[in-house]
């Protein structure tokens, strides 16, 4: 597995926190704070699984 998906989670986790946080635009029938918190959720999720898949990979030698 490669280490691209940790940081794909990091920065997902990173754009739901600044729409969460940082921004504050009325926007009619859209949320943004909601998009925001769903983002973390969804990085969050995808960091732990990453992880999870990452530890059970069998360790190969190469020379």
């Amino acid at each position: 597995m490669d280490s691209s998906i940790i940081g794909l989670s990091l920065v997902i986790i990173t754009i739901g926190a600044v729409l969460a946080w940082a921004v504050d635009i009325e926007v009619t029938g859209f949320d943004i704070n909601v998009a925001g918190v769903i983002l973390m959720v969804m990085g969050i999720v995808g960091l732990a699984l990453s992880l999870l898949f990452w530890e059970r990979l069998p360790v190969s030698a190469t020379a």
